[in-house]
């Protein structure tokens, strides 16, 4: 096989820690069958050929990433606690967290569902029939490209994000899928217009697993209280708990869900019968609004994408709920944004990208030429 030919989209360093012995293997259930597979070899799971290019540049970037954080997950790990915040760990890890969500085959089949939604919304309004509508196969030849482009400028509105270790204390394990990292809003759960998983979103809560006995949890400090305030970590005593964490994976898993040989098999019966009945049919919503006549014959319509997102009354005993949604945020169209000022300071920090003053890594620095 040519060299990086085999490009994982969810990394085996990631894989292991669900895993054992030296062979590594890892057990999985497959969703759309319900077959569950034991001792399957994690070096063939959650990857494609080229699946990010034959230039590899994608791969050489990511790979030097992984090999930054691996150590940074082993130590939390061991220690059941997230690093100290504002410090290159938690940037770093902040960083791959959210490039892990960007870059896997879900995620590029999500870009190609919004792709050939907006084109066929286009055509059809353009006078297409139908019948060619439904014969048009369009897609990205790089679906990865917007989404990790997307996360790596939006990067700076996160870093206000607090972080926390949850580490279970019950007998049943968590599991991880090849699609491991949930965005939730528990704040935002009865909106219904628009999307309220965006990184600048007020109430945002992020969870990725890393182990059967820990999922870092990355949240809007001012909506939520994890735990204790100084501590680094939460413990989770109640098996609802785990259990419904476990759920999020199966739901928002595109083929498999991973667990170790600890695992209680009954755990997995139930998340399968539970879940997978709920999962969403579709991952992209398209709204378009009413036709606005222009004068001239034509008329102008405004056209919106959000992901699909996964609403399953999240009730966390570890998690308390500092502020209500107010009337107005829940039946407002506009996006709720969890820190105004540095949403801004973000969209200015694009435009001194674009203009050439500024590096990616250099958002810090730019903070500070602000405060002169």
């Amino acid at each position: 096989m040519p060299e990086k030919k085999r490009q994982h989209y969810v990394p085996q360093f990631y894989l292991r820690n669900f895993s054992w012995d030296d062979l590594k293997p890892i057990h999985l259930c497959h969703i759309k069958t319900g077959k569950q597979i034991t001792a399957s070899n994690l070096a063939t799971q959650c990857y494609e050929d080229y699946f990010y290019g034959k230039d590899l540049v994608i791969e050489e970037t990511f790979a030097t990433l992984e090999g930054h954080v691996s150590p940074i997950i082993k130590n939390i790990i061991a220690t059941g606690c997230a690093p100290t915040s504002n410090t290159p760990d938690a940037h770093a890890l902040l960083a791959f967290i959210l490039l892990q969500y960007g870059r896997t085959k879900s995620h590029s089949e999500e870009n190609d569902e919004q792709l050939e939604k907006l084109v066929k919304f286009i055509a059809e309004k353009e006078g297409i029939p139908p019948e060619e509508l439904a014969a048009l196969g369009i897609k990205y030849t790089n679906p990865t490209i917007p989404s990790l482009k997307a996360i790596a400028q939006s990067l700076p509105v996160a870093y206000d994000l607090k972080c926390k270790v949850l580490r279970n204390e019950i007998d049943i394990n968590f599991v991880t899928s090849d699609n491991p990292v949930i965005l939730y809003n528990q704040y935002g759960e009865d909106r219904n217009a628009r999307s309220n998983i965006g990184l600048a979103c007020k109430g945002l809560q992020i969870l990725y697993p890393i182990s059967p006995r820990r999922i870092v949890m990355l949240y809007d400090g001012a909506v939520y209280k994890i735990g204790q305030r100084r501590d680094g970590f939460a413990r989770i005593t109640q098996k609802t708990d785990v259990q419904q964490l476990n759920d999020l994976q199966w739901r928002n898993a595109l083929e498999n869900v991973y667990f170790d040989n600890r695992q209680n098999r009954s755990e997995i019966f139930r998340g399968y019968g539970t879940n997978v009945p709920k999962r969403n049919a579709e991952r992209i919503h398209l709204v378009a609004s009413p036709g606005v006549d222009q004068g001239d014959g034509t008329s102008a319509v405004m056209v919106t994408t959000s992901k699909v997102e996964h609403k399953s009354r999240l009730d966390l005993a570890f998690v308390r709920q500092r502020q209500t949604i107010s009337d107005t945020e829940r039946d407002s169209g506009q996006l709720l944004l969890r820190n105004p000022a540095l949403s801004g300071a973000s969209v200015a920090f694009l435009g001194g990208m674009d203009a050439g003053k500024y590096k990616a890594s250099e958002f810090g620095r730019f903070l500070r030429d602000r405060e002169l």
